[in-house]
């Protein structure tokens, strides 16, 4: 079994906007710091995709799930060269993570943190 410091509901249990979206590899969290506010994980372990590539796929991603700030895990063996552990491009956050390296999770945790505090920040320029 992979192992993997987060908790994350699948992503059937949360509505969509469209229904016909597709779900695999991706999960939800309602875990979100600001109520009523969404973070969508998208993970990579298959393929080796483009930082352009995996932009687009987050946005849909948020898109599909109502959600404001998207978090794509990239496996490191898929990993474009030269793309940093943790970046961040406006609403979306890439992490590189091994499953078999427990020095990489503090990237996974530190992108859902810094999803967190980004709704946060949504939340507190709404009100």
């Amino acid at each position: 079994m992979t192992r993997s410091p987060l908790s994350i509901r699948p992503p059937a249990t949360f509505p969509t906007r469209r229904t016909t979206a597709t779900r695999c590899g991706r999960a939800s969290t309602t875990e979100a710091a600001a109520a009523g506010e969404r973070i969508v994980i998208e993970a990579k372990s298959s393929k080796r995709v483009s930082i352009v590539d995996a932009q687009q796929e987050i946005e849909e991603a948020r898109n599909n799930r109502i959600a404001s700030v998207g978090v794509v895990v990239l496996a490191k063996n898929t990993a474009l060269h030269g793309l940093q552990p943790f970046t961040r491009i406006d609403h979306d956050l890439f992490v590189i993570w091994d499953a078999a390296d427990p020095l990489t999770d503090i990237y996974l945790s530190a992108a859902v943190s810094v999803a967190k505090t980004l709704l946060f920040r949504q939340k507190a320029t709404e009100s």
